[in-house]
C-alpha cells in the first residue's frame, strides 16, 4: 500500500526586512521618461538663456543620430564631432588672420622682380612659391623680369614648378606654359648653364615630363 506523509515543517516566515525592502521594478522611471530627462538635464530655462550660452561657447559638439528604446543612441548618421571657434582664440585667430594675409598678397601680383624674390624666399612651401609665380601670367615673364633674374632663382623656380607637377597641382600643359615663358627671358639660356647639379637634374626630369617643346633645354 501507498502511505501519504505530510511534511510537518511550516512555511518559511517573511522576516520584516523583506517586507520593507521596495520592489526596484517598480520605483525603475519608464525608459521614455529617463531619455527625456537626460535630454533636458542642464537645459537652458529660456530661449534667452541659450542664446546666451550658444554664443559665450567657444567649443561646440555638433552631430546627430537615432535614440534607442533601451536609453543608449547611435552616431551613425551624423558622428559627433567637436567645433572650436577660433574667433575667442587669440592664438588660433592671429594664425589664422596671418595666413589668410599671407595666402591674399601672395595671390597679388607683385610689382617688380625685386618683390617677387621677396616674396619668393618668405615663403615657406612650394605651394605658397607657385601662387607667387601664378600670379604672373607666363607670356608677362620676359617683360617682368628682363635681365634680373640669376641662376639660383631659376633654380628655385624649376623645383617648385617640379613639385607642383610630380604632386599633381598643376598639370603638364600649365607648366609648358611657364617653361615657354621662363626661357623667353633675356640670356635665359646663358644661365641656365650656371645651375648646380641638382637643379639641372630637376630641369631635365621637368622637361621630361611636360612632353613639349618649350624652347630650351639643359
Amino acid at each position: 500500500p501507498i502511505e501519504i506523509v505530510e511534511d510537518d515543517t511550516p512555511p518559511p516566515q517573511a522576516t520584516r526586512a523583506d517586507e520593507s525592502a521596495p520592489d526596484s521594478n517598480l520605483n525603475k522611471k519608464p525608459i521614455i521618461e529617463e531619455i527625456s530627462a537626460s535630454a533636458t538635464a542642464g537645459a537652458p530655462k529660456s530661449f534667452q538663456k541659450a542664446k546666451e550660452e550658444r554664443e559665450t561657447r567657444t567649443t561646440r559638439i555638433i552631430g546627430g543620430g537615432i535614440f534607442k528604446k533601451d536609453g543608449s543612441n547611435s552616431d551613425s548618421i551624423f558622428k559627433p564631432r567637436v567645433v572650436v571657434d577660433v574667433t575667442d582664440n587669440p592664438v588660433l585667430s592671429s594664425t589664422l588672420k596671418r595666413t589668410t594675409a599671407d595666402v591674399e598678397q601672395n595671390s597679388k601680383p607683385p610689382t617688380n622682380s625685386f618683390e617677387f624674390q621677396r616674396r619668393w624666399n618668405a615663403s615657406s612651401d612650394a605651394h605658397q612659391k607657385w601662387t607667387t609665380l601664378h600670379s604672373l601670367s607666363p607670356e608677362s615673364l620676359p617683360s617682368f623680369f628682363k635681365s634680373s633674374l640669376e641662376p639660383s632663382l631659376i633654380g628655385s623656380i624649376l623645383e617648385v614648378i617640379l613639385h607642383m607637377v610630380t604632386s599633381g597641382s598643376v598639370d603638364a600643359a600649365e607648366a609648358a606654359r611657364y617653361l615657354k615663358g621662363l626661357g623667353q627671358i633675356p640670356r635665359f639660356n646663358a644661365l641656365v648653364l650656371f645651375l648646380d647639379p641638382k637643379e639641372k637634374a630637376s630641369a631635365t626630369r621637368l622637361l621630361q615630363m611636360v612632353r613639349e617643346q618649350v624652347g630650351w633645354t639643359v
